[in-house]
């Protein structure tokens, strides 16, 4: 299991990556909350990958489908 430091650690090079190609969609409260909540959740899924291997492809998929929903969802919830 990761400590929070390197959750952290994963979730700033998430921000760090997607933030600069962004043309400035982040700037938005909720929107910049919707990526910090998706890349949070990538951690979390990067951590159960860690502690328990590779997943069978649908439990792969459902937690990829997550993720997706979960930034899109947050992502529009302001509209």
């Amino acid at each position: 299991m990761m400590s929070a430091s390197e959750m952290e650690g994963i979730k700033t090079q998430i921000m760090a990556i997607v933030v600069p190609d962004s043309e400035d969609v982040f700037d938005d409260s909720n929107e910049s909350e919707a990526l910090q909540i998706t890349a949070r959740i990538a951690c979390d899924f990067f951590g159960f990958l860690q502690s328990n291997g590779v997943p069978e492809l649908r439990e792969a998929e459902y937690l990829a489908e997550t993720i997706r929903d979960t930034f899109h969802r947050y992502l529009h919830a302001a509209d």
